[in-house]
């Protein structure tokens, strides 16, 4: 007979974030308990059929424990960073009592998807203003999780197609912590695209990034002067 792992949740510590049971179910499942719902490991499940450090990792309140010893615990590949631990910001119940009651910005939530966005056009050029994302989701598993009021930096990438007439930026958002919470609530994925069409060739002036805002001048060319 093969050997199993067998997994335990501390219903105290778990947020029913479903991350478990949605990436596990096989192993977690959800369950009432206290009025509330929460996660509870239901199956063992063979050894070697997942890493131990991934199956306690998929939790954010660090609920999941193996029974018995753990496997020694893998280095981080050539070059991955490592995942600094959040700060403890204070219970996320009086957090969230001060916040509950607001309204979420339509604006910042456009962010999330590339759409606050300024075009303008002077003389010789145009002027891509873009705001990202600052402010974090006004959601009670914002505060569950234990993630702070503001939005770490995203990454980004500018492309200009081979005809110069049509800009891209693409943004990422590659922190763990709030990619963890991408998929659990609504208007909060981790990447979004943006094209902007042109009426005229141009080539990447200037690029600059400041304070949560990319600015991209684009100088205009004639058609001619395009290879």
């Amino acid at each position: 007979m093969a050997e199993k792992e067998e997994y335990v949740v501390d219903k105290n510590l778990c947020i029913d974030c479903n991350a478990c049971y949605t990436n596990y179910p096989e192993v977690f499942k959800q369950v009432p308990w206290q009025g509330e719902t929460k996660a509870e490991a239901y199956a063992p499940t063979e050894v070697g059929k997942y890493n131990p450090w991934d199956v306690v990792g998929v939790c954010p309140t660090d609920a999941i424990s193996k029974i018995g010893e753990m496997p020694a615990k893998p280095e981080a590949a050539e070059g991955e960073e490592k995942v600094a631990p959040l700060e403890d910001l204070g219970p996320w119940e009086d957090r969230w009592e001060r916040v509950k009651h607001q309204t979420e910005s339509k604006w910042e939530v456009m962010k999330r998807y590339g759409m606050a966005a300024i075009l303008s056009e002077e003389k010789d050029r145009y002027i891509i203003r873009m705001q990202f994302p600052e402010k974090a989701p006004l959601h009670i598993m914002t505060y569950k999780m234990g993630l702070p009021d503001q939005m770490p930096e995203y990454k980004y990438e500018v492309e200009l197609n081979d005809n110069h007439d049509q800009v891209t930026i693409n943004g990422y958002l590659t922190d763990p912590h709030f990619k963890s919470l991408t998929g659990k609530i609504n208007s909060f994925p981790d990447r979004f695209r943006r094209e902007f069409r042109l009426p005229q060739k141009v080539d990447l002036a200037r690029e600059a990034y400041r304070s949560k805002v990319l600015t991209l001048e684009l100088k205009k060319v004639p058609s001619e002067a395009i290879h």
